[in-house]
């Protein structure tokens, strides 16, 4: 499987666009690799959640992308709603999962126009607090 033979299934920018014109303060398209069909897929589209609600859900065994949508108050009171590219890969997962979720980070991140990935391990440090603190 190399990265010019993997598609995005067209749900998946059919949700991305929804989720990025919604302006959710709190909002995430899981998005997961289907490597039989060679496609990445939505796993789960969470209109309202918190971060601490989603690291709950999520398997500590399995990678996925996360693409959250966080509402940012910044100190002056301003308001800014931010996309964020989280790639979860838990300790745990096998190397195999780790290598085709690694190399196909790069192709996500371009199909859906995010520059920035967060990278993350650990779903408990998942914290509204610790994704102000990447974010901001």
């Amino acid at each position: 499987m190399s990265e010019n033979a993997m598609a995005m299934a067209p749900d998946v920018k059919e949700a991305f666009n929804d989720l990025k014109f919604s302006n959710a303060p709190g909002a995430a398209l899981i998005l997961k690799v289907d490597t039989d069909q060679e496609t990445i897929m939505i796993d789960t589209y969470e209109k309202e959640t918190t971060p601490e609600e989603l690291a709950e859900e999520m398997s500590d065994t399995t990678p996925r992308y996360i693409i959250y949508s966080y509402k940012l108050v910044r100190d002056d009171g301003r308001q800014q709603y931010t996309l964020n590219m989280i790639y979860f890969c838990p300790e745990t997962c096998n190397d195999r999962l780790r290598m085709n979720y690694s190399r196909l980070t790069p192709f996500v991140s371009q199909q859906l126009g995010l520059t920035k990935i967060i990278e993350l391990k650990d779903m408990e440090l998942f914290t509204e607090s610790w994704l102000k603190s990447v974010v901001a």
